[in-house]
């Protein structure tokens, strides 16, 4: 349990190194490099004993005989494994209000009801994911416009990748709505997917 754990933070380091402001800052012009124990690239076999090189918020650089310019920090993470983070392909979760009141509504944006300080994003990152799409609560039939988002940063504008990513729409009843009002008056169908995102 503790060796996942510490890949998990190890990964969770790495994602935050990669995107935030602080970590930049930390590291003077954004250069930081991280020593790990194993890296996973998913492009090749593993990597033992490597390093892993960050610049302006990009990895340039990994391998085990990669060299660290002299000017940049260099964090020892010898005894971890990192690894590339989750991506969480659909969420609700983040928001301060995940649904709207009324069924139908992507004239608006899940920007306006994203929390940056919400404990989900904290949670994501020891879970290592590191890409969010956030999209509208199952009560909207048709949703905001949604968001990819890092689950890094104190504002809005910090975390987004993509500012408007889609909307999800829902082909079921939504809690507390009938058919009627859903469909506009339409015939009623038989609809099995519970979403679909356009």
């Amino acid at each position: 349990m503790l060796k996942r754990n510490s890949a998990i933070a190890c990964a969770a380091l790495a994602a935050a190194l990669t995107v935030s402001g602080p970590a930049s800052a930390a590291a003077g012009d954004g250069k930081i490099a991280i020593r790990a124990g194993r890296i996973i690239t998913m492009a090749g076999p593993d990597v033992e004993n490597g390093v892993i090189v960050i610049e302006g918020g990009r990895i340039t650089a990994v391998g085990a005989d990669v060299e660290v310019p002299w000017d940049v920090p260099v964090i020892d993470a010898t005894e971890l494994v990192a690894f590339p983070g989750f991506v969480e392909a659909h969420t609700n979760r983040g928001m301060d209000r995940p649904n709207e009141n009324i069924d139908v509504a992507p004239f608006l944006s899940v920007r306006d009801s994203l929390d940056p300080v919400n404990m989900f994003f904290q949670d994501a990152l020891r879970w290592g994911i590191t890409t969010l799409n956030v999209q509208h609560g199952n009560d909207c039939v048709v949703g905001a416009q949604g968001m990819i988002v890092k689950p890094v940063g104190m504002t809005v504008e910090q975390m987004a990748v993509v500012p408007s990513a889609a909307n999800a729409w829902r082909l079921v009843i939504a809690g507390g709505s009938t058919s009627r009002t859903q469909t506009g008056g339409a015939q009623e169908r038989d609809f099995r997917p519970q979403s679909l995102l356009c």
